[in-house]
């Protein structure tokens, strides 16, 4: 038998949880998503200005060795491909990926908050159980600003300061990959 103290806890963790589990969903999707990926193109975009033209220079350089067999236009015209095809167009498995992702997340949400009516329905309603609901909510709201703040300082100060990828491991990535399809170009 569950006793009015029991549910009480009960019903106070799954609003912790429930709480919780939104409040970072909401933060990451609206807030962290887009700042990662300003903090990625910034990286990147800062490895390719520093770095392309030395590894142009050395192209160039070894196109002259090979008895200039490199054909700049055909260079050229891959480029403007790759940018016709890429340019500043999102990525749609990217976009989809990440539609289905918040959509998991909705669901979750959702779920959480469903189970957690239903809890207090059946213990306020059915068991006629007072397990101190107004106690609960205040608590839980307290606790809700408290960890909004601490997740956001948290966010802002360290997590989005924090870079999981180098610029020399972007570059060594850029200058394989641009090798290879040189020497690819250039044995045709």
């Amino acid at each position: 038998m569950i006793t009015p103290e029991q549910a009480h806890h009960g019903i106070n963790l799954g609003f912790h949880i429930w709480i919780l589990f939104t409040f970072l969903t909401i933060f990451f999707f609206t807030f962290i998503a887009q700042k990662e990926r300003d903090s990625v193109t910034k990286e990147l975009n800062n490895a390719i200005n520093k770095n392309v033209p030395a590894v142009m220079d050395n192209i160039d350089k070894m196109n002259k060795r090979l008895g200039n067999k490199l054909d700049w236009g055909q260079v050229n015209d891959m480029a403007n491909k790759i940018e016709e095809k890429y340019g500043n167009k999102p990525d749609p498995s990217i976009d989809a990926h990440n539609k289905r992702l918040i959509k998991i997340a909705v669901i979750i949400c959702g779920g959480l908050l469903l189970i957690l009516i239903g809890a207090i329905v059946y213990f306020t309603v059915y068991k006629k159980m007072d397990i101190g609901l107004g106690t609960i909510l205040l608590q839980n709201f307290v606790i809700a600003v408290l960890i909004g703040i601490i997740e956001a300082v948290f966010f802002l100060n360290v997590a989005l300061k924090y870079s999981p990828v180098t610029t020399s491991d972007m570059m060594n990535q850029i200058i394989d990959r641009t090798e290879y399809h040189i020497n690819e170009q250039l044995e045709q």
